[in-house]
């Protein structure tokens, strides 16, 4: 017994009726040993012993495997989590900046998701909402464009309204003032005779001229009431520049200016007072500004599918400075010989009009003491 005590320390650790468990220490090996011994229900004894050092590496080894399979498994679930959180937060991203850029009022951005996920649904709303945007954005950026040229259209008008209304009234000033010098100098018998007559005669040249601009600045107004949609009838343009031309051959005489006609029959869809009242500015214009000994030629003629009409005269010409504003209203280059021939400086501004309402092309070309030439280029009327 006490030689055993020497090799051996015993523990127990569970202790029941039929059997026990000990734990021991073999000294002299150094070793621990599990025994379980105890008594069968047929009466038969048992015992059972194993090193606790297999129980340990058996352990440990369990213990080894078990980290690293949560070594393992860590990964893994990290890797998963990495991919997964990517798939999700990639689409949320991808919204982030397509927002952004919406905010800068760039809507070319679009989700491609193609997934039926919340964020995809989400995605596809939001391309919606940026169409609509863009839309809208596009819509207000017409309408203001629209209400900004309607605004300078307006102060455009107002402006036009405001000279025109300035220009008449100093046109009118001119000849009411001559008028009333003169019945006031017949009025108070301080004329008599040949001053008489020669007020009377400069009372009729005033009231002409006045007859003259009331006429041109009605006809002026009529055409801005004109519809470009007005409806036309065939007219031959050469038969009206020849009736024009014979018309105004007196005059001409009396300027000593050669008017003359070329070209031949050239049909197009027009109003004939207005093609008369373009051709008699046009001649009328030539001739006023002319030198003596200098022609006017009327030139009608068809070019492909155009009809073309040219009015060159040899006068004084126009400068280059005062071309672009030659068909203002009242605009004159010489006013002195404007007076002198009666002019209204509103033929030209006629002429414009009546271009604009055939929807046709007008141009000028004119080189100082050279002369002047106005052509006039009717295309979608032109018939062939």
């Amino acid at each position: 017994m006490f030689e055993r005590d020497l090799k051996l320390k015993e523990k127990l650790l569970v202790e029941e009726a039929q059997y026990e468990i000990r734990m021991f220490t073999d000294i002299r090996l150094q070793q621990d040993y599990l025994d379980m011994w105890g008594v069968l229900d047929n009466g038969n004894l048992f015992l059972f012993r194993t090193p606790l050092e297999s129980i340990r590496e058996s352990v440990e080894l369990a213990n080894r495997f078990l980290a690293y399979v949560g070594l393992g498994a860590a990964f893994f679930s990290a890797l998963v989590i990495l991919l997964v959180s990517g798939k999700v937060t990639e689409p949320i991203m991808e919204l982030v900046r397509i927002s952004g850029k919406m905010i800068q009022l760039d809507f070319d951005a679009k989700y491609t998701g193609n997934s039926k996920t919340e964020i995809a649904l989400l995605g596809k709303n939001i391309n919606e909402l940026s169409e609509t945007l863009e839309n809208t954005i596009s819509e207000l950026k017409s309408a203001n464009n629209e209400l900004k040229r309607d605004i300078e259209r307006k102060n455009k008008i107002d402006e036009m309204r405001i000279e025109f209304l300035s220009n008449v009234s100093h046109e009118l000033k001119t000849p009411l003032a001559a008028i009333s010098g003169y019945s006031e100098l017949i009025e108070n018998g301080m004329a008599s005779g040949e001053d008489a007559v020669r007020f009377a005669a400069g009372i009729r040249q005033s009231a002409d001229r006045l007859l003259t601009l009331i006429n041109d600045t009605i006809r002026l107004s009529e055409l801005d009431t004109v519809s470009k949609e007005t409806a036309f009838e065939q007219v031959d343009l050469y038969e009206i520049a020849r009736d024009s031309v014979e018309m105004l051959q007196i005059r001409a005489e009396e300027r000593d200016v050669r008017l003359s006609l070329e070209g031949g029959c050239c049909k197009i869809l027009g109003d004939r007072q207005m093609m008369e009242e373009l051709l008699y500015n046009l001649c009328d214009n030539g001739m006023s500004y002319n030198v003596p000994g200098g022609s006017v030629l009327v030139s009608v003629k068809r070019d492909e599918n155009a009809a073309v009409l040219r009015v060159k005269d040899t006068g004084i010409g126009i400068p280059k400075a005062c071309q672009d504003r030659i068909f203002e209203r009242f605009y004159r280059v010489d006013k002195s010989r404007s007076k002198s021939t009666g002019g209204t400086g509103l033929g030209l501004a006629i002429v414009k009009h009546i271009v604009a309402v055939h929807q046709a092309e007008i141009s000028l070309t004119s080189e100082e003491n050279q002369g002047t030439e106005v052509t006039v280029i009717f295309r979608q009327s032109a018939l062939s």
